[in-house]
């Protein structure tokens, strides 16, 4: 393995230590603050104004070994490293610090690589910075003849070399984009471990991934690397912070800051081309002569990061994690212009004059760019075609409006009512947990639906549904077919297996939906909270492309019997034979979605009578009748409720009118708290002097409660009504049934007395 600047990275904890020396060696001057000074060794030059140096301090400059960098590295030593010591104070502004250089070094775009004694936490420790030339050959910052000395405005303690990055001659310009995987953040702010996840799989495995299992086989994912800082979802990070997590040595990759001003407005002329042609070099390998590497590049001013995966004639191609194959790319691998990606990522020295280029000032809080690129072997091309993009179940607010993401893993429950979604939370053990839509309704009176858990939040339902979506990306400038393998583990043994061949065009995607059923008969079986993983593995022309785990944990299935009962009647009660008469139940299951409501029938013994809330017997016979409400939750279990009613034929009597229910001193109390309404079931009939029946719609019933106006409540022979009970005590209310004439006028009544409340709990 090629280590770039590994000599760099050594002396960057060594200023001043041993070490071969330059034939100027080392000076030191003691320079007073006030007066300010010049210390020089070997060529190399400081030179402190007055009121820079924060106090009186002993200053040294000390000349080190010219670096000697791997042939395959984009930045090449163009002169000894001069190392930098105040003695303990600090610069108020910027001090000249004059670095030589070698007249044999090659041509190209000089610049200034600070080696930072204390970089920021997780920060890159080398700095490349915009020099400026001094003496003969000044034409060699824009690519001629190296200068015999390079200016930079210091900061603060450090290491500083002059570095040549060579510049490519026009005809070795790369044509196409570097085959890098893709992946979506999906509107979360993880572009880092987005990014990061596309260049470390662009490689050969790094081994302390390969060893880690949320990182199977090597391959990365964004949710697997943000789990190893903890990011939450709404939160960004650190490109260093999550390599250093996830055990990634500094000697494997050149993590590296630019000035923003090293950014051209092309690749032909005009200031600085130091990036341009390090991107360029990189990509290309040397145009050839080495493998080529993505470069991971993150912008301060756009507080994002992404790839570059190659240049064109004017300009770079980007693989940004929020611009969709399908509706970015239209086929064509996107890409931007070298002005175009100097107005996005600096800001103007002069708004008005873009030639005086970026403002920088080396500061940290000013707009830089930082760059990655992996040192380990890329993977064969032929392992570089497409990747799996998945995506989480958020809704993510821009603006105020909400855009929902689809889950690439749900579950169902039989009913096929969706009962959980993949989420990505980076302070989950596995960078992402499974929701309980339950919570998510407001009809749904339980709370929750499923058993919580610490790892996953969620367990799952043995008896679950579950179907993954995802994206297959085609990362070529050809179409492809590519094969699918969905694999379901459960306690370490596979249980089911989906496959499926998905053609996919030039720089696109296609959507899968794979789904595996209701598992109960793959898994059988489980006595408690199960491990279980999906795993999905991508091959093209039999090649591994891609491979994605999702770990869950199943559960048995609810042991909780659903809650019945029957309203109306809610006690034994008479009814006429021939007069229909509903009866009204509810039934509730903890489990069944979006209501809570469970599924009801009737019954008489065995014999099923009809389904839902209410049904309406009409008694064909007298004698006792039984009738059953059956409520059956969302996983099978059942629970029952009964009434028995009493079916009378009457011998009627001329002149007479009868009230079979309620009975009089009947007390009614309504079965819920906080329920003021009370049912009430009406039961009587009538006879005319002439002895014919009353006919049901001129028997009308009122009630009356203490206190209050008598009001018509219905009409007819058997009926319902739902009275105002009172609170926490037995409001007493006056039932009464008068009989109407043929024209309607009152010929007769009767009355009952009753009580009707309920508990109230404020």
């Amino acid at each position: 393995m090629r280590h770039w600047f590994v000599s760099v990275l050594v002396l960057a904890g060594l200023l001043g230590a041993c070490g071969p020396k330059d034939s100027g060696g080392e000076n030191a001057v003691v320079i007073k603050a006030a007066e300010g000074g010049v210390v020089e060794a070997g060529g190399a030059k400081l030179t402190i104004p007055p009121g820079v140096l924060s106090r009186d301090s002993r200053v040294s400059l000390e000349l080190k070994a010219k670096p000697s960098e791997p042939q395959d590295n984009p930045l090449r030593a163009a002169g000894p490293q001069v190392g930098l010591d105040l003695g303990g104070a600090s610069l108020n502004a910027p001090a000249t610090l004059e670095l030589p250089t070698d007249p044999t070094s090659p041509e190209g775009s000089v610049v200034v690589l600070e080696t930072v004694a204390n970089p920021e936490p997780d920060g890159p420790r080398l700095w490349v910075h915009a020099a400026t030339p001094v003496g003969a050959g000044s034409a060699g910052v824009s690519g001629q003849t190296v200068p015999a000395k390079v200016a930079y405005a210091v900061r603060r303690v450090g290491l500083y070399t002059a570095y040549v990055v060579p510049r490519p001659k026009p005809q070795e310009g790369g044509v196409r984009s570097l085959q890098v995987p893709f992946y979506y953040q999906a509107g979360l702010p993880w572009c880092t471990p987005t990014s990061l996840s596309m260049v470390i799989n662009y490689h050969r495995p790094q081994p302390a991934l390969a060893s880690n299992p949320k990182s199977p086989g090597g391959f990365a994912s964004n949710y697997g690397l943000a789990s190893l800082i903890k990011q939450s979802p709404s939160s960004g990070a650190g490109a260093g912070s999550i390599l250093k997590a996830a055990g990634v040595p500094e000697g494997a990759y050149s993590y590296l800051r630019w000035d923003a001003e090293l950014v051209p407005s092309d690749n032909t002329s005009g200031g600085s081309n130091a990036f341009t042609a390090y991107v360029a070099i990189a990509t290309t390998g040397f145009f050839g002569l080495f493998p080529a590497k993505p470069v991971w590049t993150a912008s301060d001013r756009l507080w994002h990061a992404f790839v570059l995966t190659g240049v064109t004639k004017d300009g770079v191609y980007v693989a940004d994690s929020n611009a969709r194959p399908d509706t970015d790319w239209n086929g064509t691998h996107p890409s931007m212009t070298w002005k175009a990606f100097r107005d996005a990522n600096c800001t103007l020295k002069d708004p008005s004059d873009p030639t005086k280029g970026c403002a920088d000032s080396g500061d940290p809080n000013k707009p830089d760019l930082e760059t990655i690129v992996f040192l380990n072997e890329p993977k064969p091309e032929a392992e570089r075609r497409g990747s799996i993009e998945l995506s989480h179940g958020e809704t993510v607010y821009f603006g105020g409006v909400g855009f929902p993401f689809p889950a690439s893993l749900i579950f169902r429950n039989p009913s096929n009512q969706v009962i959980s979604r993949w989420k990505w939370d980076g302070a989950y053990p596995n960078g992402y947990y499974f929701n309980d839509e339950a919570t998510t309704l407001p009809t749904f009176p339980y709370g929750r639906n499923l058993v919580q858990d610490n790892e996953f939040r969620y367990l799952i339902y043995r008896s679950s549904r579950m179907e993954a979506s995802f994206n297959v990306v085609n990362v070529t400038d050809v179409a492809l077919d590519f094969e699918v393998e969905a694999r379901l583990y459960v306690a370490g043994a596979m249980k089911a297996q989906r496959f499926a061949n998905v053609s996919v065009e030039a720089y696109d995607l296609e959507p899968l939906d794979l789904d595996f059923g209701n598992l109960a008969g793959a898994v059988g079986t489980v006595g408690g909270p199960t491990p279980a993983r999906l795993e999905l593995n991508l091959r093209q022309g039999g090649a591994l492309q891609d491979v994605k785990h999702i770990a869950f944990k199943l559960a048995p299935d609810p042991a909780d019997l659903p809650k019945v009962r029957i309203l109306v009647p809610s006690a034994p009660t008479t009814l006429l034979k021939g007069e229909p008469f509903t009866f009204r139940g509810e039934g509730f299951d903890a489990h069944t979605l979006p209501d809570g409501r469970a599924r009801l029938a009737w019954f008489e013994g065995a014999t099923p009578l009809g389904n839902g809330g209410q049904y309406t017997l009409t008694p064909s016979a007298a004698g006792s009748r039984t009738l059953t409400l059956v409520a059956t939750g969302e996983y099978g279990l059942q629970a029952a409720a009964s009434v028995s009613v009493n079916v009378i034929d009457p011998t009627r009597t001329p002149g007479e009118i009868v009230i079979v229910e309620p009975k009089n001193g009947a007390e009614y109390w309504s079965p819920d708290i906080n329920q003021p309404m009370v049912d009430v079931p009406l039961v009587g009939y009538a006879t005319y002097s002439n002895g014919a029946a009353v006919p049901g719609e001129r028997l009308v019933w009122t009630a009356q409660a203490q206190g209050g106006t008598e009001v018509e409540v219905g009409r007819g022979s058997s009926l319902n009504v739902r009275l105002v009970g009172g609170r926490n005590y037995k409001l007493p209310y006056t039932i009464r049934l008068t009989v109407l004439s043929d024209s309607g006028q009152p010929i007769g009544s009767k009355t009952v007395t009753i009580t009707a409340g309920y508990t109230y709990v404020g």
